[in-house]
């Protein structure tokens, strides 16, 4: 079974941990779990979307790589193994956290990772994703408001991109 380390606002580790199927009913006020995800943008600035498998929470709609964060993991280490498991980008020790998204009871650390990687090269390693492709800033929005995405709260994400290009 998969835990998570439990946090408070300020993403402080409150020295406890939640079972991963549990943590919706679990978690009191004031209490969060953290979830990274990361902007992999190639040299145009587009930015790298997965599609998740259709067995999935969510499948058959796209997504920037993102992932629970294990118990024991700091937020960078979990990024990168979800990098690794999604989509088998190995090397990512240039990532760059550019900002954090509360939403309910998740912390969302939002990374970028400027890397010109060809989609062709991606692997599929955990069966979570069965595509990949770069989108504009705009058509990642036009995804957004049409339900392509994973969650409508992803057209927020496009502030943290500005964010980020200004790093």
């Amino acid at each position: 079974m998969e835990y998570f380390d439990i946090y408070d606002e300020n993403a402080n580790k409150l020295n406890r941990t939640v079972a991963r199927a549990e943590y919706k009913e679990k978690l009191n006020p004031g209490e969060y779990i953290i979830t990274p995800l990361c902007l992999v943008l190639n040299a145009k600035n587009e930015i790298l979307i997965t599609k998740r498998a259709l067995d999935k929470k969510g499948g058959g709609l796209w997504e920037p790589t993102k992932g629970g964060l294990r118990s024991g993991e700091t937020p960078e280490d979990g990024m990168k193994r979800e990098l690794v498991e999604e989509i088998g980008i190995a090397n990512s020790d240039d990532i760059k956290l550019v900002d954090k998204i509360i939403l309910k009871q998740i912390i969302h650390l939002i990374y970028m990772l400027k890397a010109d990687i060809d989609v062709t090269d991606l692997k599929f390693v955990d069966g979570e994703v069965i595509d990949a492709k770069f989108v504009t800033p705009e058509e990642f929005g036009r995804m957004a408001d049409d339900g392509e995405l994973n969650k409508k709260e992803m057209k927020m994400l496009l502030k943290s991109y500005e964010k980020g290009l200004k790093l």
